[in-house]
């Protein structure tokens, strides 16, 4: 069975969310981000949508998966939730944000193949 149009499709997806997130944060400070309630709720929205489409992506059938780990630890972000009462520390989202985003981004470019017209 080829899965490459369902895998691109989620990848595609995926690309879209994490450009959106990374166009925010460059235009955004560390501390914007801490004082900014409407910045953060957005940004763990998209992180929601991205760790939910990865998570479809691990359990399409018999898909082949170069990069595993990468979509496992991002389907983790599908249960982030921003709760204004509770605030925690946001050091580590925005590590990932500033620090990692940027590289899966280029990973999933790599990764979207093609797919031929039959």
């Amino acid at each position: 069975m080829n899965n490459q149009p369902e895998l691109n499709q989620h990848n595609t997806f995926i690309l879209h969310i994490i450009n959106e997130i990374l166009t925010e944060a460059n235009s955004s400070s560390h501390e914007e981000f801490e004082r900014n309630e409407q910045l953060k709720e957005r940004i763990y929205s998209q992180l929601q949508e991205v760790g939910q489409a990865s998570y479809e992506i691990l359990n399409i059938p018999d898909v082949e998966l170069e990069n595993r780990n990468i979509y496992e630890n991002l389907a983790n972000f599908r249960n982030a939730r921003y709760n204004q009462e509770t605030e925690l520390d946001h050091n580590m989202i925005w590590s990932v944000i500033t620090n990692d985003l940027p590289e899966i981004e280029i990973m999933l470019e790599r990764s979207i193949e093609p797919v031929e017209n039959s």
